[in-house]
Protein backbone atom coordinates (compact mmCIF):
# COMPACT_ATOMS: atom_id res chain seq x y z
CA UNK A 1 0.00 0.00 0.00
CA UNK A 2 1.65 3.44 -0.68
CA UNK A 3 1.07 4.93 2.68
CA UNK A 4 3.31 1.66 3.95
CA UNK A 5 5.96 2.38 1.89
CA UNK A 6 9.57 1.84 3.61
CA UNK A 7 10.76 4.51 5.38
CA UNK A 8 14.49 5.35 5.39
CA UNK A 9 14.88 6.31 9.11
CA UNK A 10 14.16 2.65 9.82
CA UNK A 11 18.00 1.98 10.40
CA UNK A 12 18.72 4.71 12.16
CA UNK A 13 15.87 4.10 14.52
CA UNK A 14 16.15 0.45 14.97
CA UNK A 15 20.33 0.96 16.07
CA UNK A 16 18.97 3.89 18.65
CA UNK A 17 16.54 1.50 20.33
CA UNK A 18 19.81 -1.32 20.57
CA UNK A 19 21.71 1.47 22.81
CA UNK A 20 19.04 3.97 24.51
CA UNK A 21 15.99 2.57 26.98
CA UNK A 22 13.74 4.52 25.39
CA UNK A 23 13.16 6.06 21.78
CA UNK A 24 11.04 8.74 21.11
CA UNK A 25 9.88 9.24 17.35
CA UNK A 26 8.36 13.03 16.97
CA UNK A 27 6.76 14.30 13.75
CA UNK A 28 3.78 16.58 12.47
CA UNK A 29 0.56 15.10 13.02
CA UNK A 30 -0.45 12.68 9.92
CA UNK A 31 3.43 12.51 8.59
CA UNK A 32 3.09 8.69 9.02
CA UNK A 33 4.50 7.84 12.47
CA UNK A 34 1.36 5.82 13.48
CA UNK A 35 1.73 3.30 10.74
CA UNK A 36 6.06 3.17 11.02
CA UNK A 37 5.86 1.94 14.47
CA UNK A 38 2.73 -0.22 14.30
CA UNK A 39 3.61 -1.93 10.87
CA UNK A 40 6.61 -0.85 9.35
CA UNK A 41 9.15 -1.79 12.07
CA UNK A 42 8.56 -5.05 13.86
CA UNK A 43 7.15 -8.59 12.69
CA UNK A 44 3.70 -8.39 13.55
CA UNK A 45 3.21 -9.79 17.43
CA UNK A 46 6.43 -9.14 18.87
CA UNK A 47 5.37 -5.83 20.42
CA UNK A 48 3.07 -3.78 22.85
CA UNK A 49 1.24 -1.34 20.64
CA UNK A 50 -1.41 1.29 22.20
CA UNK A 51 -2.05 4.70 21.22
CA UNK A 52 -3.22 7.58 23.87
CA UNK A 53 -5.42 8.58 20.68
CA UNK A 54 -7.80 6.00 21.88
CA UNK A 55 -10.19 7.70 24.97
CA UNK A 56 -10.66 4.83 26.93
CA UNK A 57 -6.92 3.84 26.54
CA UNK A 58 -5.66 7.55 27.39
CA UNK A 59 -8.09 7.44 30.55
CA UNK A 60 -6.60 4.03 31.66
CA UNK A 61 -2.90 5.54 31.46
CA UNK A 62 -3.83 9.28 33.04
CA UNK A 63 -5.74 7.44 36.40
CA UNK A 64 -3.01 4.89 36.80
CA UNK A 65 0.16 4.72 34.90
CA UNK A 66 1.73 2.20 36.78
CA UNK A 67 -0.53 -0.21 35.97
CA UNK A 68 -0.70 1.10 32.65
CA UNK A 69 3.04 0.36 31.96
CA UNK A 70 2.68 -3.01 33.81
CA UNK A 71 -0.18 -4.11 30.49
CA UNK A 72 3.30 -4.32 28.19
CA UNK A 73 3.11 -8.49 27.19
CA UNK A 74 5.90 -8.10 24.67
CA UNK A 75 8.79 -5.35 24.97
CA UNK A 76 9.31 -2.80 23.18
CA UNK A 77 6.49 -1.13 24.49
CA UNK A 78 4.71 1.42 21.98
CA UNK A 79 2.71 4.14 23.39
CA UNK A 80 1.49 6.13 20.40
CA UNK A 81 1.18 9.90 21.04
CA UNK A 82 2.14 10.06 24.61
CA UNK A 83 1.61 13.73 24.94
CA UNK A 84 -1.74 13.30 25.97
CA UNK A 85 -0.86 11.53 29.03
CA UNK A 86 2.30 13.47 30.57
CA UNK A 87 1.45 11.55 33.86
CA UNK A 88 3.46 8.54 32.02
CA UNK A 89 6.48 9.93 32.03
CA UNK A 90 7.65 10.27 35.38
CA UNK A 91 6.61 6.21 35.72
CA UNK A 92 8.41 5.77 32.49
CA UNK A 93 11.57 7.15 34.48
CA UNK A 94 11.32 5.26 37.70
CA UNK A 95 10.72 2.23 35.22
CA UNK A 96 13.88 2.78 33.47
CA UNK A 97 15.66 3.44 36.78
CA UNK A 98 14.43 0.08 38.02
CA UNK A 99 15.95 -2.00 35.34
CA UNK A 100 17.91 -0.20 31.91
CA UNK A 101 17.05 -2.56 29.28
CA UNK A 102 17.69 -0.98 25.67
CA UNK A 103 14.09 -0.67 23.53
CA UNK A 104 12.31 -0.89 26.02
CA UNK A 105 9.92 2.14 25.49
CA UNK A 106 8.85 3.67 22.22
CA UNK A 107 7.59 7.14 22.34
CA UNK A 108 5.76 8.88 19.64
CA UNK A 109 4.50 12.33 19.80
CA UNK A 110 3.23 15.11 17.49
CA UNK A 111 4.12 17.84 20.06
CA UNK A 112 7.93 18.87 20.78
CA UNK A 113 8.66 17.17 24.32
CA UNK A 114 11.36 19.97 25.36
CA UNK A 115 9.03 22.58 25.99
CA UNK A 116 7.14 20.81 28.98
CA UNK A 117 9.69 20.93 31.73
CA UNK A 118 8.59 18.13 33.52
CA UNK A 119 8.88 15.96 30.44
CA UNK A 120 12.63 17.36 29.59
CA UNK A 121 13.65 16.32 33.12
CA UNK A 122 11.97 12.96 33.50
CA UNK A 123 13.67 11.78 30.00
CA UNK A 124 17.17 13.53 30.12
CA UNK A 125 19.90 10.57 29.80
CA UNK A 126 17.08 7.97 29.49
CA UNK A 127 15.94 9.01 25.76
CA UNK A 128 17.19 9.12 22.22
CA UNK A 129 15.09 11.25 20.53
CA UNK A 130 14.16 11.10 16.52
CA UNK A 131 12.50 12.86 14.26
CA UNK A 132 10.35 11.02 11.11
CA UNK A 133 9.35 14.05 8.12
CA UNK A 134 6.83 14.03 5.74
CA UNK A 135 8.05 11.20 3.03
CA UNK A 136 11.09 12.27 1.10
CA UNK A 137 11.39 12.64 -3.07
CA UNK A 138 12.44 9.16 -3.15
CA UNK A 139 10.31 7.07 -0.65
CA UNK A 140 7.22 8.68 -2.48
CA UNK A 141 8.47 8.68 -6.30
CA UNK A 142 10.68 5.07 -5.61
CA UNK A 143 12.21 6.14 -8.75
CA UNK A 144 15.63 4.87 -9.76
CA UNK A 145 16.90 7.94 -11.87
CA UNK A 146 15.55 11.41 -10.97
CA UNK A 147 13.97 14.25 -13.24
CA UNK A 148 13.16 17.32 -12.53
CA UNK A 149 9.49 16.33 -13.68
CA UNK A 150 9.95 14.32 -10.34
CA UNK A 151 10.94 17.36 -8.09
CA UNK A 152 8.01 19.58 -9.90
CA UNK A 153 5.02 17.11 -9.05
CA UNK A 154 6.52 16.71 -5.29
CA UNK A 155 6.57 20.27 -5.37
CA UNK A 156 2.97 20.09 -5.67
CA UNK A 157 1.55 17.18 -3.73
CA UNK A 158 4.24 17.81 -0.78
CA UNK A 159 5.22 14.37 1.11
CA UNK A 160 2.30 13.45 3.37
CA UNK A 161 1.18 9.93 3.11
CA UNK A 162 -2.46 10.56 3.30
CA UNK A 163 -2.91 12.98 0.24
CA UNK A 164 0.78 12.75 -1.55
CA UNK A 165 -0.12 10.28 -3.88
CA UNK A 166 -3.98 11.57 -5.28
CA UNK A 167 -4.16 13.39 -8.33
CA UNK A 168 -7.21 14.55 -7.79
CA UNK A 169 -6.69 18.27 -6.94
CA UNK A 170 -10.29 18.69 -4.66
CA UNK A 171 -9.18 15.44 -2.55
CA UNK A 172 -6.00 17.32 -2.07
CA UNK A 173 -7.62 20.32 -0.78
CA UNK A 174 -10.15 18.66 0.53
CA UNK A 175 -7.47 16.93 2.78
CA UNK A 176 -5.75 19.92 3.60
CA UNK A 177 -8.30 22.06 4.68
CA UNK A 178 -9.43 19.49 7.37
CA UNK A 179 -5.84 18.73 8.22
CA UNK A 180 -5.73 22.45 8.95
CA UNK A 181 -8.98 22.59 10.73
CA UNK A 182 -7.98 19.84 13.28
CA UNK A 183 -4.30 21.64 13.79
CA UNK A 184 -6.02 25.31 14.81
CA UNK A 185 -9.28 24.05 15.86
CA UNK A 186 -8.12 20.80 17.93
CA UNK A 187 -4.34 20.60 18.33
CA UNK A 188 -3.43 23.88 18.92
CA UNK A 189 -5.99 25.22 21.58
CA UNK A 190 -5.53 21.61 23.31
CA UNK A 191 -1.39 22.40 22.94
CA UNK A 192 -2.32 25.75 24.29
CA UNK A 193 -5.21 25.24 26.99
CA UNK A 194 -7.42 27.56 24.69
CA UNK A 195 -5.04 30.29 24.67
CA UNK A 196 -4.28 30.40 21.24
CA UNK A 197 -7.01 31.50 18.05
CA UNK A 198 -7.18 28.89 15.40
CA UNK A 199 -8.29 31.75 12.97
CA UNK A 200 -4.95 33.83 13.45
CA UNK A 201 -2.85 30.22 13.34
CA UNK A 202 -4.18 29.48 9.99
CA UNK A 203 -3.68 33.24 8.52
CA UNK A 204 0.54 33.30 10.27
CA UNK A 205 0.57 29.91 8.14
CA UNK A 206 -0.40 31.32 4.52
CA UNK A 207 1.71 34.17 5.40
CA UNK A 208 4.97 31.68 6.37
CA UNK A 209 3.86 30.16 2.22
CA UNK A 210 3.74 33.48 0.64
CA UNK A 211 5.90 36.22 2.03
CA UNK A 212 9.32 36.49 0.60
CA UNK A 213 10.59 37.07 4.42
CA UNK A 214 8.50 35.34 6.59
CA UNK A 215 9.43 37.23 9.68
CA UNK A 216 8.12 37.88 13.02
CA UNK A 217 7.71 41.87 11.97
CA UNK A 218 6.70 41.10 8.40
CA UNK A 219 3.46 38.78 9.34
CA UNK A 220 2.56 41.29 11.77
CA UNK A 221 2.62 44.12 9.70
CA UNK A 222 0.66 42.21 7.05
CA UNK A 223 -1.75 40.75 9.85
CA UNK A 224 -1.81 44.01 11.32
CA UNK A 225 -1.42 42.30 14.90
CA UNK A 226 0.22 43.10 17.63
CA UNK A 227 4.16 40.86 17.01
CA UNK A 228 4.50 39.41 20.58
CA UNK A 229 0.94 37.64 19.98
CA UNK A 230 2.17 36.33 17.05
CA UNK A 231 5.42 35.07 18.20
CA UNK A 232 3.51 33.37 20.67
CA UNK A 233 1.49 31.25 17.88
CA UNK A 234 4.81 31.01 15.81
CA UNK A 235 6.27 29.35 18.76
CA UNK A 236 2.99 27.08 19.24
CA UNK A 237 3.19 25.97 15.36
CA UNK A 238 6.75 25.48 15.90
CA UNK A 239 6.33 22.97 18.84
CA UNK A 240 3.88 21.32 16.49
CA UNK A 241 6.35 20.73 13.75
CA UNK A 242 3.96 22.66 11.22
CA UNK A 243 6.78 25.41 10.67
CA UNK A 244 10.51 25.10 10.43
CA UNK A 245 12.86 28.34 12.29
CA UNK A 246 15.22 28.95 9.61
CA UNK A 247 17.95 31.45 11.44
CA UNK A 248 19.82 34.47 9.29
CA UNK A 249 23.68 33.80 9.13
CA UNK A 250 26.19 35.32 11.33
CA UNK A 251 26.63 37.82 9.18
CA UNK A 252 23.15 38.34 7.32
CA UNK A 253 20.76 41.26 8.51
CA UNK A 254 16.81 40.10 9.43
CA UNK A 255 16.07 37.93 11.77
CA UNK A 256 14.44 34.22 12.33
CA UNK A 257 12.02 33.34 8.98
CA UNK A 258 9.97 30.61 9.54
CA UNK A 259 8.84 28.11 6.90
CA UNK A 260 6.54 25.33 6.15
CA UNK A 261 6.68 21.55 6.48
CA UNK A 262 5.46 20.25 3.61
CA UNK A 263 5.33 21.22 0.04
CA UNK A 264 1.73 20.04 -0.20
CA UNK A 265 0.91 22.11 2.78
CA UNK A 266 2.44 24.96 1.38
CA UNK A 267 1.03 24.27 -2.05
CA UNK A 268 -2.45 24.62 -0.76
CA UNK A 269 -1.80 27.87 0.87
CA UNK A 270 -0.31 29.45 -2.35
CA UNK A 271 3.07 29.07 -2.52
CA UNK A 272 5.35 30.29 -5.26
CA UNK A 273 8.18 28.27 -6.63
CA UNK A 274 10.96 29.65 -4.48
CA UNK A 275 9.18 28.31 -1.65
CA UNK A 276 8.36 25.40 -2.44
CA UNK A 277 11.71 24.84 -3.48
CA UNK A 278 13.02 26.00 -0.01
CA UNK A 279 10.65 23.96 1.74
CA UNK A 280 12.01 20.63 -0.69
CA UNK A 281 15.10 21.79 -0.27
CA UNK A 282 14.74 21.70 3.95
CA UNK A 283 12.87 18.24 3.61
CA UNK A 284 15.69 16.82 1.58
CA UNK A 285 18.53 18.04 3.67
CA UNK A 286 17.50 17.08 7.51
CA UNK A 287 16.06 14.01 6.20
CA UNK A 288 19.41 12.90 4.77
CA UNK A 289 20.82 13.72 7.68
CA UNK A 290 18.81 11.51 10.04
CA UNK A 291 19.25 8.61 7.13
CA UNK A 292 23.55 9.07 7.44
CA UNK A 293 23.45 8.80 11.48
CA UNK A 294 24.55 12.28 10.99
CA UNK A 295 24.22 15.24 13.97
CA UNK A 296 21.38 17.93 12.62
CA UNK A 297 23.28 21.02 11.24
CA UNK A 298 20.39 23.34 10.63
CA UNK A 299 21.06 26.10 7.14
CA UNK A 300 20.65 29.05 7.72
CA UNK A 301 19.35 32.24 5.20
CA UNK A 302 21.55 34.88 3.91
CA UNK A 303 20.07 38.58 3.19
CA UNK A 304 22.30 41.18 2.18
CA UNK A 305 22.12 44.94 3.49
CA UNK A 306 20.77 45.37 -0.13
CA UNK A 307 18.29 43.00 0.22
CA UNK A 308 19.94 40.59 -1.93
CA UNK A 309 18.82 37.02 -0.16
CA UNK A 310 20.30 33.76 -0.56
CA UNK A 311 18.59 30.61 0.21
CA UNK A 312 20.19 29.19 2.53
CA UNK A 313 24.18 28.96 3.62
CA UNK A 314 25.06 25.48 5.15
CA UNK A 315 28.47 24.43 6.26
CA UNK A 316 30.24 24.79 3.54
CA UNK A 317 28.07 26.13 0.74
CA UNK A 318 26.12 28.95 0.09
CA UNK A 319 22.97 27.34 -2.35
CA UNK A 320 20.85 30.00 -4.37
CA UNK A 321 17.49 28.74 -6.23
CA UNK A 322 17.10 29.58 -9.99
CA UNK A 323 13.65 28.61 -11.27
CA UNK A 324 15.06 28.63 -14.83
CA UNK A 325 17.60 26.50 -16.59
CA UNK A 326 20.40 28.19 -16.47
CA UNK A 327 21.79 31.41 -14.25
CA UNK A 328 20.97 34.90 -15.54
CA UNK A 329 23.41 37.53 -14.80
CA UNK A 330 21.43 38.90 -11.81
CA UNK A 331 21.73 35.28 -9.36
CA UNK A 332 25.62 35.38 -10.90
CA UNK A 333 25.91 38.66 -9.14
CA UNK A 334 24.36 37.79 -6.25
CA UNK A 335 26.40 34.90 -5.62
CA UNK A 336 29.62 36.29 -6.30
CA UNK A 337 28.82 39.47 -3.76
CA UNK A 338 27.98 36.93 -1.03
CA UNK A 339 30.73 34.33 -1.73
CA UNK A 340 32.73 37.37 -0.95
CA UNK A 341 30.91 38.31 2.36
CA UNK A 342 30.89 34.66 3.18
CA UNK A 343 34.89 34.33 3.13
CA UNK A 344 34.78 32.75 -0.49
CA UNK A 345 32.20 29.91 0.24
CA UNK A 346 31.43 27.74 -2.48
CA UNK A 347 28.46 28.48 -4.09
CA UNK A 348 25.93 26.11 -6.10
CA UNK A 349 23.14 28.02 -8.37
CA UNK A 350 20.13 25.13 -8.18
CA UNK A 351 18.52 25.18 -12.11
CA UNK A 352 15.15 24.01 -13.19
CA UNK A 353 16.98 21.69 -15.80
CA UNK A 354 17.86 17.92 -16.39
CA UNK A 355 21.23 18.61 -17.61
CA UNK A 356 24.44 18.15 -16.06
CA UNK A 357 26.33 20.24 -13.58
CA UNK A 358 29.09 22.51 -14.65
CA UNK A 359 31.01 25.56 -13.73
CA UNK A 360 29.99 28.80 -14.46
CA UNK A 361 32.27 30.61 -12.87
CA UNK A 362 35.17 30.79 -10.15
CA UNK A 363 34.01 28.89 -7.47
CA UNK A 364 30.24 29.22 -8.47
CA UNK A 365 28.63 25.85 -9.90
CA UNK A 366 24.96 25.51 -11.42
CA UNK A 367 23.56 22.46 -10.38
CA UNK A 368 20.27 20.85 -12.03
CA UNK A 369 17.26 19.96 -9.20
CA UNK A 370 17.16 16.68 -9.47
CA UNK A 371 21.38 16.26 -8.57
CA UNK A 372 20.52 17.77 -5.13
CA UNK A 373 19.59 14.78 -3.37
CA UNK A 374 23.34 13.56 -4.24
CA UNK A 375 24.96 16.69 -3.23
CA UNK A 376 23.31 16.18 -0.13
CA UNK A 377 24.45 12.07 0.45
CA UNK A 378 28.23 13.22 -0.84
CA UNK A 379 28.22 16.39 1.68
CA UNK A 380 27.61 13.94 4.92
Amino acid sequence: MAHKRLRLLKQNFLKHTKVWPVVSLLGPRQCGKSTFLRDLTWPKDTFTYLTLDNASTRRRAIENPELFLSESERLPFVVDEIQKAPELFDEIKAVVDQKRVPGRFILSGSVQFSRKIGIRESLTGRTATLYLDTLTLRESSQVKTLELKHIQQYMKLGGMPGVCFFRDSKIRTDYWEQWLETLCERDLKTFSKGRLSGDLARRILEQCATLQLPMIQNIAKNTRIDARRIQTHIDALVDLFVVRPIQPHAGSTGKTIYIPFDCGLSSHLGAGMNRLWQVWFLVEWYNQRAFNFKQTVHPQFYLTSRHSFVDFVTENTGHLFCGEPSPSRSYLMTAQAAAKKLSNKPFIIHCATNQSSHSVNKGIQALPWPQLTHFIDKTH
